[in-house]
């Protein structure tokens, strides 16, 4: 979970979420991610994943120009 804001001044913005250096997929994706990627259009907590078991992994996030992330947790 990550909370996540859109560029200031409005509109919205990505994120792309990889896990494993490819896009996350579906069956480990969090409800908030469609084909790898978070649309973010307004400041709220967000799912990115939602892993079945626990394991290890890089999870990365590239975020597009004005997307702001704040407060990460696993939950």
């Amino acid at each position: 979970f990550l909370v996540l804001a859109p560029p200031p001044g409005g509109g919205s913005g990505a994120v792309r979420v990889l896990l494993g250096g490819r896009p996350v997929r579906a069956a480990s994706a969090g409800r908030d991610v469609r084909s790898g990627v978070v649309t973010v259009d307004r400041q709220r907590l967000y799912e990115l994943v939602d892993l079945r078991r626990p394991g290890s992994g890089e999870l990365e996030l590239r975020f597009a120009d004005g997307v702001r992330g704040y407060v990460f947790t696993f939950g």
